[in-house]
């Protein structure tokens, strides 16, 4: 039975396939950039960020109460401009 050896590839023909392996990674980092740019899905932007703030049981109660109702977000976050000092809605 004969041992086979690998073949000793060159540094020069490693380098060069490593080089094609980038060149095609980077194509397809480019398309799929363009496929995500022009899905044009996603929420419209409006100017608001979305946050996650936890906030004390009763502050969040106050806010729920039957004066305010559904709207109780809005009004929370014109309490929150108002303290803020910044006028968005008018």
């Amino acid at each position: 039975m004969a041992i086979k050896f690998a073949e000793v590839q060159s540094p020069k023909s490693v380098l060069d396939k490593a080089k094609k392996v980038r060149q095609q990674a980077q194509a397809i980092e480019a398309a799929l950039t363009e496929i995500a740019v022009k899905r044009g899905r996603g929420r419209p932007v409006s100017g608001k960020e979305t946050v996650t703030l936890r906030l004390d049981s009763r502050t969040v109660a106050f806010f729920k109460g039957k004066s305010y109702g559904k709207d109780w977000r809005l009004t929370m976050a014109d309490a929150l401009d108002k303290a803020a000092h910044v006028n968005t809605r008018t």
